[in-house]
């Protein structure tokens, strides 16, 4: 076979004895092609370690490189493991070491010469956002106890949509839906989906690493079927952090693990990991939901078996219009950490700042850090490091809040100041001016690998930052939101115990410092007239009293002349009303991160309240929403006061649904000391005949029937009255006086219309 040139985006690299593979996607559709390739090591060069290269042969010697100022043999991996001298690198995956030497970028198009399938040169020669054959899918099961048996309870429906607009629900009961796909049972509908999904690229799922696909492999295996994936066997590994769903020739990507990331990095605020909170967040629309327990009723009924079907599919098109949203951002990841589509998934935010600096290792001659031993780990894990600075702000009403926020302030720090294990206590006289309120110095003379590394970032943000003033690119927005993902997190990056760059005295110099500059802030504020309310790491809340917008802005212009270069205060926000409500910690008692938000266009931004606390009914959820709504919209506590009155009314004429009494927890393995509520319930249940495994989640109401609460526990489906003054006293004002108690409000005076008192008393600035 002749010699040829293949373009295509590389899509997916994978090392196997001695050979690295590239599998890359253009017109003529998806194709693999390898290039030899040795695994390989560092030993330093020194007379003790030249006995030892004797030993294992100079044919393994591949070369020998300059790093740091000192000589290295890089030495072909072989089978005799050799743990009596120091290596590097050896722990390095084969193709993140072929990536970075040859230069090429996962998504990235790439030009090959090739010959037999052989790589004879791969040359990288361009990025965008390559389009690739996506489908998202989503399981149901008929679970009467909620949490799935995997052994018991079936798979009833498999949802997909896809990017070229195929969508539909598999099925073996009828529910009159156009695009359900009616198979004769669970075992057709699990290799309806394998056909299905099989003729994609990428398949998307919501958590699908740790419930969907383990729990069709298992379904499968008990009809004597199989599910399938690409071209090998499926491989589940189980890690600390989550498992991981390894396939070859289709790649399986888990959106949840990328929310989690996203989350971790603050890069989208969110309470929960829920697929409607997560769309709401993203898309910005409310998914349709079903209550858990009357999932199966639904199913069971003729009439309402669609409605469960359009569920179904939503949770498909849901996972599919997320991933569609985020898949520039996704793709940005993947070329600047150098980390292919399927490695994102259950990956750290500490492991994608260690992939892009073995990258500017290499380019800068650095050596790479070898892994902790256990013993370190252990050190490590008993240190304690500084943390940020926070004033709690006392709990009221505010008006008038301005948000300052530091634009990247730790990345800025590390730059500002040389932050790097390699550049601590250097030893230099003239560097111990550099010195961190810890007390630990940085070399002034020397740059560390990753102060390079985040300057490098940070020049590159800003700049591509002025090109979206001029031109509003979808690719140079998501480089952007990228590159603050990966900036963000450096500092977590020292503090993490299995770090190749943990570090204690860096992770403590640069909080110290962020106080510093946070103090100084508030310092200059108060002199020119704001009140400082409250602050946490890098953000400032002030109220603005009689100043105007012009006053803020002027005092951030006065600020950011005075910081170092590298570091820049903006305005995150002027808001018109803030509520922040007491929070009890370990070491002080206050407001912080419990607060909500209204701005000028009426946008509400909610930190710290549990709505969805699954041991509230609805109805209390429900009624704390409304109470902070009309404080935020109306600044009047006294209408807020007046709508639990109302709802309290309302419970005691009657006026509510059973399902919005209905309290749901999970049933704990092992033997309870005391009779719980859900106990309670649980052995009722069970003398009526009706078995609930331990672990599944429990919905039980309050009833008039017993003495103590356990005793009028009962299972929802059971409950014909209810104890009325326990929603009252234990569900309602509870989750409403997490509010109100801030402004002064007890239990008697919501009941008893005692209190009358004006907002101005609880206002604050």
């Amino acid at each position: 076979m002749k010699k040829m040139k293949v373009r295509g985006i590389l899509i997916d690299i994978n090392y196997k004895e001695g050979k690295i593979f590239l599998t890359i996607k253009n017109e003529s559709g998806i194709s693999t092609f390898y290039d030899d390739y040795y695994d390989y090591f560092y030993v330093e060069k020194n007379d003790e370690n030249n006995a030892i290269i004797n030993k294992l042969g100079m044919e393994n010697v591949l070369d020998e490189v300059e790093l740091e100022g000192k000589t290295f043999y890089k030495i072909k991996k072989v089978n005799e493991e050799n743990e009596f001298y120091i290596k590097y690198a050896h722990n390095i995956p084969a193709w993140k070491k072929y990536l970075i030497e040859n230069e090429i970028t996962p998504m990235n198009l790439l030009e090959l010469e090739v010959e037999n399938d052989k790589i004879l040169e791969v040359k990288d020669v361009g990025s965008y956002i390559p389009k690739l054959k996506v489908i998202s899918f989503d399981i149901e099961t008929y679970a009467p106890f909620i949490i799935p048996r995997v052994n018991k309870d079936p798979i009833i429906f498999a949802s997909y949509a896809s990017r070229d607009g195929e969508k539909g629900v598999i099925t073996f009961k009828r529910g009159n839906r156009d695009f359900e796909l009616l198979v004769k049972d669970e075992k057709e509908l699990i290799e309806k989906l394998c056909e299905k999904l099989n003729e994609y690229e990428v398949i998307v799922g919501y958590n699908s690493s740790s419930f969907d696909i383990p729990y069709l492999m298992k379904r499968a295996e008990k009809l004597n079927g199989k599910f399938w994936l690409g071209n090998e066997e499926i491989e589940i590994k189980k890690l600390t952090t989550g498992k991981i769903v390894r396939t070859s020739g289709i790649i399986h990507f888990d959106l949840f693990y990328l929310i989690r990331l996203l989350a971790n990095a603050q890069a989208i605020k969110t309470q929960r990991y829920s697929l409607e909170e997560i769309y709401e967040e993203i898309i910005g629309e409310k998914k349709m939901d079903l209550e858990e327990e009357k999932m199966c009723e639904i199913y069971d009924s003729d009439e309402k078996r669609g409605i469960y079907l359009d569920y179904s599919l939503s949770d498909a098109i849901a996972t599919y219009k997320i991933f569609e949203k985020l898949y520039p951002l996704i793709v940005e990841i993947c070329k600047i950490s150098k980390i292919p589509l399927k490695e994102l998934n259950n990956i750290t935010s500490s492991q994608l700042v260690e992939s892009l600096l073995f990258e500017y290792s290499y380019k800068y001659k650095f050596l790479i850090p070898n892994r902790p031993s256990e013993e370190e780990l252990l050190e490590r894990s008993e240190e304690k490091v500084i943390g940020a600075y926070v004033k709690i702000p006392e709990p009221g009403i505010y008006e008038k809040i301005a948000v300052l926020d530091f634009r990247s302030l730790y990345p800025s720090i590390i730059v500002a100041h040389n932050i790097d294990p390699k550049t601590l206590n250097c030893g230099h006289k003239e560097c111990m001016k550099n010195v961190s309120p810890s007390g630990s110095y940085f070399c002034i003379k020397n740059r560390g690998i990753i102060p390079i590394t985040v300057e490098n970032l940070l020049s590159l943000r800003k700049k591509l930052k002025e090109e979206l003033k001029k031109n509003d690119d979808p690719l140079i927005r998501a480089r952007v939101a990228a590159l603050k993902i990966i900036l963000n997190s450096f500092y977590g990056m020292f503090r993490y115990v299995r770090s190749r760059w943990y570090s204690k005295e860096c992770a403590e110099s640069i909080t110290t410092w962020g106080r510093k500059y946070i103090l100084d802030i508030a310092k200059k504020a108060e002199e020119k007239g704001f009140k400082v309310i409250y602050m946490d790491t890098d953000s400032t809340f002030l109220t603005m009293g009689n100043k105007s917008k012009e006053d803020v802005i002027k005092f951030v212009e006065e600020v950011n002349k005075e910081i170092p270069e590298a570091m820049e205060l903006e305005i995150e926000n002027f808001y018109k009303r803030g509520v922040f409500v007491e929070k009890k910690t370990k070491e002080e008692i206050g407001a912080r991160k419990k607060y909500a938000l209204i701005d000028e266009n009426g946008k509400i931004k909610i930190r710290g309240f549990e709505l969805v606390r699954r041991d509230w009914c609805k109805f209390a959820r429900d009624t704390q929403l409304e109470v902070l709504e009309s404080i935020l919209k109306e600044g009047s506590k006294e209408k807020a006061v007046e709508i639990v009155r109302n709802k309290i009314k309302q419970l005691r004429e009657g006026k509510f649904k059973k399902e919005d009494l209905v309290i749901y927890t999970q049933l704990r393995k092992g033997k309870y000391k005391v009779t719980s509520p859900e106990f309670s319930a649980y052995e009722k249940a069970r003398k009526r005949g009706i078995k609930i495994p331990i672990g599944s989640i429990i919905g039980y109401v309050i009833t008039k029937n017993g003495k103590s609460i356990s005793e009028k526990a009962e299972i929802a489906q059971f409950a014909n009255d209810f104890d009325i003054e326990y929603y009252i006293n234990n569900q309602v004002l509870p989750a409403v006086l997490k509010i109100l108690g801030a402004f002064g409000y007890s239990e008697e005076d919501i009941k008893y219309y005692g209190k009358q008192t004006s907002l101005g008393e609880w206002e604050n600035g």
